[in-house]
């Protein structure tokens, strides 16, 4: 008789244990596909940078709540230029948009020669 007990308390532990790992896998799992590219402008908000992400996250649902997570815990996001790795999931996307600095941009001005002429522009 403990036997049974035993072993349907274990078959039971085992089936819960399952469904919160598939639970978890949904929520955290890969979010980003490819490696992409992602300009965040100056002033961004939380807001526009749910909608700048939604293209890109393949679970767009979950960018709203990890979003406000993040934004409380670290303020407003960088702005700049960002890749997003393959393979990350929304949270380390957002956390990574704002604690990382951008990565560098190049600009160039074809009508310049000296560096006295850019302040003219």
């Amino acid at each position: 008789m403990k036997k049974v007990v035993f072993i349907s308390i274990a078959v039971v532990l085992v089936a819960v244990a399952s469904v919160a790992g598939y639970v978890a896998h949904q929520l955290l799992g890969e979010a980003v596909k490819e490696d992409v590219v992602v300009y965040v402008p100056t002033g961004s908000d939380e807001k526009s940078l749910v909608e700048l992400l939604d293209t890109v996250s393949a679970k767009p649902r979950l960018l709203v709540y990890f979003s406000s997570v993040v934004a409380d815990r670290y303020g407003s996001p960088n702005p700049g230029k960002f890749t997003i790795k393959a393979g990350s999931n929304n949270y380390e996307m957002l956390r990574y948009i704002y604690t990382a600095r951008g990565e560098e941009v190049r600009v160039t001005y074809n009508s310049l020669r000296r560096l006295e002429d850019l302040a003219g522009v």
